[in-house]
């Protein structure tokens, strides 16, 4: 082989030694930050228990991510209530107004703080049943 080839390979060689280096960018380098004020972690038990089936952790799944919507409050109120698309309508008997405004204030800190729901959740709506 020519030395030209030589160094080519080596070039490849040490880029792909060094390309699994790297950390994931679709996972959190560090632990997501707690929310700490009450309507938000009431909120986020009644996105647990409503909303994550098909939003899991406020990303896309069978419904489209809700983390960055740049929609106001009371258009989302009106989406939850009314259903769109193939999303169900969730009335005052499942999820009342207040937990509906707490709720509101758990997608506004989940767009603050850029980050998905947690496993905190998930425990406490376990222990409830």
């Amino acid at each position: 082989m020519k030395a030209g080839s030589w160094s080519r390979l080596a070039a490849a060689c040490l880029w792909l030694a060094t390309a699994g280096c790297s950390a994931r960018r679709s996972e959190p380098i560090s632990k997501a930050e707690l929310l700490t004020d009450k309507p938000s972690e009431r909120g986020r038990v009644v996105f647990m228990e409503h909303c994550n089936r098909c939003h899991p952790g406020g990303e896309a799944g069978l419904g489209p991510a809700l983390n960055h919507k740049p929609l106001p409050n009371f258009v989302k109120r009106y989406m939850v209530r009314r259903g769109i698309g193939s999303m169900p309508a969730f009335p005052q008997q499942l999820i009342n107004d207040s937990d509906l405004k707490d709720l509101m204030s758990y997608l506004t800190a989940l767009k603050r703080h850029e980050r998905g729901a947690d496993q905190t959740a998930l425990e406490e709506i376990n222990s409830r049943r």
